[in-house]
């Protein structure tokens, strides 16, 4: 009997530091592929912590994320993306809240959700009645792969972007101001393309830059070949403009999230979540096109597809940083849809592309883990 949720996969790989052996991976995920008060309605995501108590920080929002996305269902199916919003809300005024017991001496200075110089990014969608709707602050992202349409193929015209849209703050979403990037690529016999459905908060960012240079912080790297970074007046930098946390840097570093909404068509075929371990090195259709070619689409093997992209990306770390330093690196997939046959003309192909989707498996509600 086929049960209800998304087929969905993951992987971890711990960071390493040559210099600090007992470094721990910071990551977390958000993988619910079928939510209890709705059935139909599933949430995936990446949490990337930094800080010293960054995988304390990134632990608990990513548990709580899961714990409550369920609740206040009249909200949940009614306003999602504010419903979204809402959950990011509750878990930043959750470590305000720690933040003022330990000002007050109520709790210990290094408690492990004292968030002043620790925090983490996340990108969560909540995938419900044919729309994804995705929460992001930081630098994890979020991509979609899609078969392009037939139409396009014939004509070879520009897709239709609007179906993503974003506003800053959880609003509504304003569908003519905002476009997120769409690559194109072919691969398995098929023209696919690769959306974005987050876009990075960077220091450098013109936007980003722009609000933090106006608040009276300052961007800047820290010497050659260096990030650029968000600096106040705590004497640190950051490399990412937007994170849940890290309360010295405020107003510099803001924890708004930016919230989009794509609406799902048949060509969609699945999403990506990671953090920016993956992405440091590698591009968007790089890790769409390994998931393409990994046949995880037909045999249902998004574990190890994911692990395929971890373990490509820790091998460009190693070859990048001669084996000195390597980022934590996590990938969620979840796939949205079949193959159509008619997609391609090689029956071969489409057979290798093409999903099993009877006893799909909810057992991978998983928070955190590591390899």
């Amino acid at each position: 009997k086929k049960q209800p949720g998304v087929r969905c996969g993951s992987h971890s790989i711990q960071g390493y530091i040559r210099s600090d052996p007992s470094k721990v991976n910071q990551d977390s995920r958000v993988e619910l592929p079928s939510i209890p008060s709705e059935p139909s309605a599933s949430i995936f995501g990446v949490l990337d912590g930094h800080g010293a108590n960054g995988h304390s920080i990134s632990q608990h929002i990513a548990k709580y994320i899961v714990d409550s996305v369920g609740k206040q269902r009249q909200r949940l199916r009614r306003t999602p993306q504010k419903h979204l919003g809402c959950i990011i809300d509750d878990v930043v005024a959750q470590l305000r809240s720690v933040q003022a017991a330990v000002r007050n001496g109520v709790a210990r200075k290094g408690t492990e959700l004292e968030a002043s110089h620790s925090g983490t990014t996340a990108v969560v969608s909540l995938k419900l009645r044919g729309r994804l709707h995705t929460a992001n602050v930081g630098d994890s992202r979020a991509i979609i792969c899609r078969l392009k349409k037939e139409e396009q193929r014939d004509s070879g015209a520009d897709a239709d972007i609007d179906a993503v849209s974003s506003k800053e703050g959880g609003g509504k979403p304003d569908k003519h101001t905002s476009r997120m990037k769409v690559e194109r690529m072919r691969a398995q016999g098929m023209d696919l393309e690769v959306i974005a459905l987050s876009k990075d908060h960077k220091p450098d960012d013109p936007k980003e830059k722009k609000r933090i240079l106006k608040a009276g912080g300052r961007v800047m790297a820290l010497g050659p070949k260096q990030p650029m970074r968000v600096f106040g007046a705590a004497g640190f930098g950051l490399a990412v403009s937007r994170s849940l946390g890290d309360f010295a840097l405020h107003p510099f570093v803001s924890n708004e999230p930016d919230i989009t909404e794509h609406v799902l068509q048949r060509e969609d075929l699945f999403a990506v979540w990671a953090s920016d371990g993956v992405w440091e090195y590698m591009g968007n259709l790089e890790v769409a096109r390994m998931i393409v070619e990994s046949d995880a689409l037909a045999t249902g093997g998004l574990d190890a597809a994911a692990r395929m992209v971890c373990n490509r990306a820790r091998e460009m770390w190693k070859a990048q940083t001669d084996g000195a330093y390597q980022d934590d690196i996590t990938c969620v997939i979840a796939q949205l849809n079949d193959v159509p046959e008619e997609a391609a003309g090689d029956r071969a192909s489409i057979q290798r592309t093409r999903s099993v989707s009877d006893g799909v498996a909810s057992t991978c509600t998983e928070i955190l883990g590591t390899e």
